[in-house]
């Protein structure tokens, strides 16, 4: 006994020392990973930093996208061509504007032949005329816009404006306004005619529904089963009704809306 207790104390002093040894050893762990973290994010910050003003100066402008993608010209609706670059103080829509003002001007007069609608060298860029009047200027920006070259190029707005100018002045013409009217007319006509038709059938269909219903109908008193099921879906057949007759008014005003658009010039493209 007197061994065993002496065994005893020799380990509870041989154990004991270990205890604030170990503690010791996970906090000074612990403190060296804690400042290995601070000093990564030290080192992390400046990097991040470099990093985002290496990323800014790449993010385009939205002056560098328009120019990218480009400006319609647009005739009557439809795009005809596109320029890709700025031109003194002018942006690309101001140019894709002024040129529509152009060849609109160039449609309406009609002493000008579309013959007379060539293209010229002019060194650094090509411009389009009609006779003597400039209709637009090619540069390179916009042969590097459309990734094409510049007198191919030039070339086909040039043949592309006199197709636009000639059909502009076959389409605006005083005899097609008058049966695009006349047209325009008679498609209003049978659109009402129609609309109301359609009215005074959902009002006939409504009156023998309604007498189902209510019982004046001699078939829906003959069965009582008849007369349950006409109880219970006869306001949900209503509603379902009158959505569908709804939905045929709009479908009809939609497809009379479209047929007048299309009889006149200048709204014939929209209604595709």
């Amino acid at each position: 006994m007197i061994h065993f207790s002496l065994v005893h104390s020799v380990q509870r002093t041989s154990s004991a020392p270990t205890v604030p040894d170990n503690s010791r050893y996970i906090a000074a762990r612990t403190g060296r990973l804690f400042a290995i973290c601070i000093f990564i994010l030290i080192l992390a910050s400046p990097l991040a930093h470099s990093r985002s003003s290496e990323i800014k100066p790449t993010e385009p402008t939205p002056d560098l996208e328009i120019e990218n993608n480009g400006a319609h010209v647009e005739v009557d609706g439809k795009p005809i061509l596109m320029v890709y670059a700025r031109i003194g103080g002018f942006t690309i829509e101001e140019r894709a504007e002024a040129i529509q003002q152009r060849i609109v001007a160039l449609g309406k007069n009609r002493t000008i032949p579309v013959a007379s609608i060539h293209s010229e060298s002019r060194g650094t860029w090509t411009e389009i005329l009609a006779g003597t009047d400039r209709i637009m200027g090619i540069t390179e920006g916009d042969a590097r816009g459309a990734e094409r070259d510049r007198a191919q190029m030039a070339a086909e707005y040039t043949e592309i404006i006199r197709q636009v100018v000639k059909q502009y002045r076959d389409d605006h013409t005083l005899s097609r306004m008058l049966w695009g009217t006349l047209y325009a007319g008679l498609a209003t006509v049978a659109c009402a005619v129609v609309v109301l038709g359609l009215f005074r059938i959902r009002r006939k269909l409504r009156e023998r529904l309604e007498a189902r219903l209510t019982g004046k109908s001699a078939r829906a008193t003959s069965s009582a089963f008849g007369a349950h099921i006409g109880q219970y879906l006869g306001k949900p057949l209503v509603v379902i009704s009158r959505a569908a007759f709804w939905i045929v008014i709009l479908a009809m005003l939609q497809a009379y809306a479209t047929v007048v658009l299309r009889f006149f010039p200048a709204t014939k493209y929209t209604s595709y």
